[in-house]
């Protein structure tokens, strides 16, 4: 009952504005009409409002003497009135146009009616009311002989000049105001591909520019430099073959002179657009595309010479490390492999995933004329984001399954002395304490790294998944769910990417104290710089063989990773007790420490 009493009461306004409107649509208009009968015929006001919507005072026939006072067009055209209220029309007062002006009191019509004040071919009259000597000019140009031509694109008056809001800013002459003129005036249509595609004459001229010098001075801040209304004028823009252009054979090196003293000829023409005439169109095209094969076989030589340098150095190196050290395993094979799967697999998905975000970046223009098309690019992403899941689901068994995989994962929990260390760390590089603290297998980088590593590689599989099968995700999805997926996939992409270069790369390749580690490929260290990094841990590894010697323990229960350290010196040639008895002696502090934890 209740809803049907709201149903009739909306039934009731609704009768209620009906009436009104219609009151004020057709109620006195009768009546005016006897007198004004053409008045409003053909405007788009003509039955929708009434005459008294607009003359309120007008009530009889004193109005035949003392005038009709017409309202504020704002009452109904609120938010042209508040957009016009920054403009520099607004601010001229009552030297100012009115909205009647240019559109008219009666006839008002919109843009598309052919005899509108605003249409495209009438827009220059009305502004030509005020604007005389600049209408003149501009019915010169190429602009209005294309608009007059029916090409709707032809800008006129108001599709430079904003139609309500035109500002051209605090100052018109400051560089800044004119610069903003130019961006979003002649740039606007120059550079719009649309256009370019459908307009030839257009070609790449905005690009040109841009790539110019005066485009790129422009740019940071030059006030000298030439902008487009420089060459071209602001209003009378001519094209090059008329006589009167701007820009014409006969005219362009006085033009060029205005900023130029001296220009000749050949310097005039060898700022335009494009080259004067096809020889050195030609010419200029194969001095580039030339360059473009220099650069890339020089430079790839270069790279390719010293990357042969220096990876013949590092294996002579890594042969005269490997003959005099003492290897101490970080790695397994089976480790090792892993490694390697992660590390193609992320760097293909790196470089195929930023090639589709950054298309027109030169290594991604160059990968593309290598052959490798969106299908292809495609393919290989999503081949890459396989294996690195694979990868992924395998490792996280092996840490599970296998005793080696949880030794390393019991290893990697981080506690509260990561803390501890990482505060006393700071403070030794900082110069604050003079020993530097003693680190277990996985120090707090490498721990803050790894599971880094597992959250990113979570996050980017979870979004990844979304992404390559949307039409999977269903009603129980959020709607915001495919396009913040595709934000984070984004972003966690440059995070880990950005991570891997800045933090890994630098322990792994970079830092000056152990120079370039070679464990990513082998897995080995040497003794020395095992116990320069991972004192603590290595401690324990002395503790469980001093445990075994003494017969407290059998091998069997050694720990997985005392026992590959005593599987890879046997292998090698090295007898552990030697090993180990020779980095006991003449080490007291490791002696008393031994004899303290021994039974513990």
């Amino acid at each position: 009952m209740k809803n049907e009493r709201l149903k009739l009461g909306k039934a009731l306004q609704y009768l209620v504005l009906i009436l009104f409107l219609a009151f004020f649509a057709y109620g006195d208009d009768f009546e005016c009409l006897d007198c004004h009968e053409d008045m409003t015929a053909e405007s788009v006001h003509d039955g929708v409002v009434s005459c008294q919507s607009c003359h309120e005072d007008v009530e009889d026939e004193s109005h035949m003497e003392e005038g009709a006072a017409a309202v504020e067009c704002s009452m109904c055209h609120y938010e042209q009135s508040v957009v016009s209220k920054s403009s520099m029309h607004y601010h001229l007062g009552e030297d100012g146009p009115s909205c009647t002006d240019c559109h008219d009191s009666h006839q008002v019509q919109d843009r598309v009616h052919p005899d509108s004040k605003i249409s495209n071919l009438m827009i220059p009259e009305t502004c030509g009311q005020c604007h005389e000597d600049i209408v003149i000019e501009y019915k010169n140009s190429v602009h209005w002989n294309e608009a007059k031509r029916g090409i709707k694109e032809a800008p006129v008056c108001t599709d430079c000049h904003i139609t309500h809001n035109y500002n051209p800013g605090e100052n018109p002459n400051a560089l800044a105001d004119t610069r903003k003129m130019q961006e979003e005036t002649c740039v606007r249509c120059h550079d719009d591909p649309v256009l370019r595609n459908k307009y030839e004459t257009l070609d790449n001229q905005a690009y040109s520019y841009r790539d110019s010098y005066h485009g790129m001075a422009v740019v940071r801040g030059d006030e000298n430099a030439a902008m487009c209304v420089d060459c071209h004028n602001v209003h009378s823009i001519l094209g090059r073959e008329h006589p009167e252009s701007s820009v014409n054979e006969a005219n362009i090196v006085n033009t060029c002179s205005q900023c130029h003293d001296g220009a000749s000829f050949v310097f005039a023409n060898s700022y335009s657009h494009k080259a004067y005439n096809e020889s050195a169109a030609t010419i200029t095209h194969w001095v580039k595309k030339i360059y473009i094969w220099v650069i890339f076989i020089v430079i790839g030589g270069m790279v390719a010479h010293n990357l042969m340098i220096t990876i013949s150095h590092l294996i002579r190196e890594r042969r005269k490390t490997k003959a005099n050290m003492i290897p101490i395993p970080r790695f397994t094979k089976n480790e090792i492999v892993q490694h390697y799967l992660l590390l193609t697999s992320f760097i293909i998905l790196a470089i195929t995933g930023f090639m589709l975000r950054m298309p027109e970046s030169w290594w991604a223009v160059g990968l593309t004329n290598l052959g490798i098309s969106e299908t292809i690019r495609q393919f290989i992403h999503r081949t890459s984001a396989v294996i690195n899941g694979i990868t992924g689901i395998y490792h996280v068994y092996y840490l599970i399954a296998t005793s080696r995989g949880r030794d390393v994962l019991f290893s990697l929990f981080p506690g509260v002395n990561d803390a501890t260390e990482a505060v006393g760390n700071i403070a030794y590089y900082l110069g604050l304490k003079k020993d530097r603290p003693e680190f277990g297998q996985y120090d707090y980088a490498e721990k803050a790294e790894y599971w880094a590593l597992i959250w990113g590689t979570v996050v980017m599989g979870a979004t990844g998944a979304v992404l390559w099968f949307p039409t999977l995700i269903g009603d129980w999805a959020p709607y915001w769910l495919i396009k913040v997926s595709e934000i984070v996939h984004y972003y966690e992409a440059i995070l880990a990417t950005l991570a891997i270069i800045v933090w890994h790369w630098f322990f792994v390749l970079f830092n000056p104290e152990t120079k370039m580690s070679f464990a990513w490929l082998d897995g080995k260290v040497s003794l020395s710089d095992y116990k320069h990094h991972h004192m603590r841990k290595f401690k324990y590894v002395l503790r469980e063989w001093k445990l075994l010697k003494m017969g407290n323990i059998e091998k069997e229960e050694l720990k997985p990773y005392t026992a590959l350290v005593m599987e890879t010196l046997e292998n090698h040639d090295y007898n552990p007790d030697d090993v180990f008895q020779k980095v006991i002696d003449g080490n007291e502090p490791l002696k008393e420490w031994l004899e303290k934890n021994i039974n513990s």
